[in-house]
């Protein structure tokens, strides 16, 4: 799926959404406050930037995204503790976990020997994987 497509099926999901520029640079090509659903707006940001990756601001959003770092036990730990969720996105010893929530929340690192869980809340922003490399939770 190119990232236009990407861009726009998070959008018909309901989620604001802002270009973001791919590695090495990783910024934001928009201000944030300017993230739309607007499939228009998103054709005309991608043509201007192709090869620019799918960026979401939480707090328009609802978002909070839990990023574990660490072996099996801290991650089976973490999920029993978090709500539903319909996304995953996995590389490596990180699992990152996208959910909605009711309420604002901020920004908070845990950490628990070689492991780290770190809750991005409402003051955080983000690039999305590929929507198709989103996986539902299994509990």
């Amino acid at each position: 799926m190119c990232k236009l497509a990407d861009a726009l099926a998070y959008a018909a999901k309901g989620y604001f959404i802002v270009p973001f520029s791919p590695p090495p640079n990783e910024t934001w090509l928009v201000p944030l406050s300017e993230a739309t659903r607007d499939p228009g707006q998103i054709r005309a940001w991608w043509q201007r930037w192709p090869n620019a990756n799918v960026g979401v601001p939480h707090d328009k959003n609802n978002l909070v995204m839990v990023e574990v770092r660490g072996n099996e036990r801290m991650q089976r730990l973490a999920t029993a503790f978090l709500p539903a969720t319909r996304a995953i996105a996995k590389a490596g010893d990180m699992t990152r976990y996208y959910f909605r929530a009711d309420h604002k929340a901020k920004s908070e690192t845990f950490k628990v020997g070689d492991s780290t869980l770190t809750m991005y809340g409402s003051d955080a922003a983000h690039a999305l994987p590929p929507f198709n490399d989103l996986k539902p939770l299994e509990k």
